[in-house]
C-alpha cells in the first residue's frame, strides 16, 4: 500500500514499503519516517510487540534503507498519524548514508551527479520528475 492510500483511507492494518528518511530511538520505542513516491508517514516499533527481537531489529535500522513495515493505524499523543509495526523487514540496505537533516546537500556537483541523493532528500527535486 502506498503512503497516500494509507492516509486517505480508514483501513486499520496495512503493509507499507519505503525508504527511512529519519529515525528517533526513545528507549522502548523507536519512531521513524518512511517515504515513498506519494508522501511521508511516521512509523513506530515498540519493544512490547517485538520482544527479544527488538534490539536486533532497531540496530539494523538506519536512514536511507528500504523497509517493509506491517502494522496497525495509530495516532500518537501529539496527534501524528502513525503505523505501529508488528512486523518489519529490511528490503535493501543503503548504498551510502544520506546527508544529515539540517545541512542537506551543499555541494552542487553532488546534487547534479548523484540525482538519487538529491531526490531522496529534497521533495522539490523529486517533483521535477513527476
Amino acid at each position: 500500500m502506498l503512503v497516500k492510500e494509507f492516509v486517505e483511507t480508514d483501513c486499520e492494518t496495512a503493509i507499507i514499503n519505503g525508504r527511512i528518511i529519519s529515525l528517533r530511538r526513545l528507549g522502548k520505542i523507536t519512531f521513524g519516517v518512511i517515504s515513498d513516491s506519494t508522501g511521508h508517514l511516521q512509523f513506530a516499533v515498540k519493544k512490547d510487540l517485538f520482544g527479544e527481537k527488538y534490539k536486533e531489529i532497531t540496530s539494523s535500522l538506519e536512514r536511507g534503507i528500504h523497509i517493509s513495515i506491517s502494522g496497525v493505524r495509530w495516532v500518537t499523543q501529539t496527534g501524528e498519524l502513525t503505523i505501529l509495526g508488528n512486523e518489519l523487514t529490511v528490503i535493501q540496505s543503503a548504498r551510502s548514508s544520506l546527508p544529515d537533516k539540517w545541512s542537506g546537500l551543499s555541494d552542487k556537483e553532488t546534487i547534479y551527479r548523484n540525482r538519487w541523493i538529491s531526490t531522496s532528500t529534497d521533495v522539490s527535486a523529486a517533483d521535477v520528475f513527476n
